[in-house]
């Protein structure tokens, strides 16, 4: 049986502020949050430390659905109050919650570093030089005003991009390729 989780609330980060090498000069000039923001919220990898915190509904096996990450601490709501517990663990799917209650666990995600594990720099440097640069090009700063017609048309702007071209930058930029393996935690 797997327990379930309810809600996942992630601290908010001051700035991540890192650009991998290799940019083109337009592409450097964009704030590297906008990019790591959708890159991380695309994939189950954190880069930067922050608290989350997970209200999960036992009993059964639960998973970490972020990584990496190190438990801090884990309650349970017993008597109208939450009340540090244990779980057991590890269980096949990472801990085992014994009862029918709700849990709350915080854990430090995201203190990862490129020093310890040099091979998911690649993966995460080229989907960052790639939605980058597709955002980057061609200078069109507000796409919202561009709208394109049933037949393929945008109202008298030919060759601008249509109207989806933000929100599914990753997908068209092949960013979302490349981080397809890391949609994940290992182990989920």
């Amino acid at each position: 049986m797997r327990a379930t989780t309810l809600e996942q609330y992630e601290s908010p980060l001051a700035e991540r502020g890192v650009r991998p090498p290799g940019l083109s000069e337009d592409a450097s000039k964009l704030e590297p949050d906008e990019i790591w923001v959708r890159l991380e919220a695309y994939t189950a990898y954190r880069f930067w430390p922050r608290e989350v915190v997970w209200n999960v509904e036992g009993p059964g096996d639960w998973s970490v659905p972020l990584y990496p990450a190190t438990i801090e601490k884990v309650e349970a709501w017993l008597d109208d109050a939450w009340t540090e517990t244990t779980a057991y663990g590890p269980s096949p799917h990472g801990l085992n919650f014994p009862s029918d209650a709700l849990y709350r666990i915080t854990a430090d995600v995201g203190r990862w570093s490129s020093d310890t594990n040099t091979c998911l720099v690649y993966p995460f440097d080229e989907a960052y030089r790639r939605l980058a640069e597709y955002i980057a090009a061609d200078g069109i700063p507000n796409y919202s005003k561009i709208v394109w017609n049933s037949v393929g048309r945008s109202g008298g702007h030919i060759g601008l991009r249509p109207y989806y071209w933000m929100p599914k930058a990753l997908q068209l930029s092949g960013a979302a390729d490349i981080l397809r393996n890391y949609r994940r935690a290992p182990g989920c």
